[in-house]
């Protein structure tokens, strides 16, 4: 509203699309994804819910803190199910495992609707035959929901961000990638 200054609420909608047209305007590369579902290659995936998440190398320190609010989050937006967006600065595959690990038995993802994964800053990283997506797959496999890996989110440019919080739509069709946000 006019007049309330700094109460007034400038984001209403965002749609941040990559692939296709954008590709073609040479503005961002284009995404390899890695697809952990049950569909066959070449149909589209479309997941929605609240979006959560951040680099893994702080959320590991806030989890099991008087700070860690997961299952209130979780349990408040139950209904519309968590899509976790993550991402790794520096740690290296064995530490992104282990952090992933530690988020889940947490109960972190207990209301997970999908994965929206971030290049790592360790990105192509092997150590004793761990890469970046074993170590993400080796745990999050489980959960049975679609996961999508070396999105344009978090440490790696573009470094695209997404909004916690938002509700956000997320569609996918070969390398094109569309979420939309929305707070609602």
């Amino acid at each position: 509203n006019e007049g309330d200054g700094a109460k007034s609420c400038f984001f209403k909608e965002s749609l941040l699309c990559y692939g296709g047209d954008v590709l073609k305007a040479g503005h961002l590369r284009p995404v390899a994804f890695v697809l952990h579902t049950n569909k066959k290659e070449g149909e589209s995936f479309k997941i929605e819910g609240r979006l959560l998440g951040g680099c893994l190398d702080c959320l590991s320190h806030l989890r099991g803190t008087k700070f860690d609010k997961v299952k209130e989050f979780n349990q408040k937006y139950e209904d519309d199910g968590i899509l976790w967006f993550l991402e790794s600065c520096d740690l290296n595959v064995f530490e992104m495992r282990r952090t992933l690990w530690s988020l889940k038995q947490a109960g972190w993802f207990d209301t997970c609707r999908g994965f929206l994964i971030g290049r790592p800053g360790v990105q192509g990283q092997i150590i004793a035959g761990l890469d970046q997506y074993e170590a993400v797959l080796s745990i999050l496999s489980e959960f049975d929901v679609p996961i999508f890996m070396d999105l344009d989110i978090g440490h790696v440019a573009p470094m695209i961000p997404l909004i916690c919080g938002s509700y956000g739509k997320v569609t996918v069709v070969g390398n094109d990638c569309c979420i939309a946000m929305s707070l609602q």
